[in-house]
């Protein structure tokens, strides 16, 4: 600050005191995990239905292809499929069939 006289004034703030500054938290170190020794493969799950995943699998079709092709004849009225519902048939169902002569395409 300076004035009028073309002096400066002093500083009238007092300055901050090493108790006045927060220092941040320390984190608590997280301990390492052990990782387990030997890693088991768990079996797969028997579902009762059939997925397009594993159709696309045993086709070797890309799954979002699939989607696609899918999805056409759904709006050609080739297949039957609820809007929003997942990609699955029970097993044994004539849709299956279906499904696979549509990717074979």
């Amino acid at each position: 600050m300076r004035h009028d006289d073309g002096m400066q004034a002093a500083d009238t703030t007092p300055p901050l005191s090493a108790h006045a500054i927060k220092k941040p938290a320390k984190r608590p170190t997280k301990k390492p995990v052990d990782a387990p020794k030997t890693t088991k493969k768990t079996p797969p799950v028997e579902t009762d239905f059939v997925t397009l995943a594993m159709i696309c699998k045993e086709l070797k079709v890309d799954s979002t292809h699939a989607r696609v092709k899918l999805r056409d004849a759904v709006k050609d009225k080739k297949l039957k499929h609820e809007k929003g519902s997942s990609w699955r048939w029970p097993k044994g169902s004539p849709a299956i069939k279906e499904v696979r002569a549509l990717l074979k395409e």
